[in-house]
């Protein structure tokens, strides 16, 4: 977990250095942040719908259900 913690950490720094970087103003780098933010929660969505996928699979429906 402290790996992951580590490359997650390294993720938002490199965000945020690249925002500082582009000379883009306060409005555009909210709305990036706000893009950004947007795409890693449908991503975290998407993750969770293929674990419960994963799970019916090895678990499937017997007889009754």
């Amino acid at each position: 977990m402290t790996e992951l913690k580590q490359r997650i950490e390294k993720l938002k720094f490199d965000i945020v250095k690249a925002i500082n970087d582009s000379g883009l103003t306060l409005e555009v780098c909210e709305l990036v942040l706000d893009t950004v933010h947007i795409q890693l929660q449908n991503q975290v969505e998407k993750m969770k719908e293929e674990k419960k996928d994963e799970i019916r699979d090895d678990y499937p429906a017997g007889p009754d259900a």
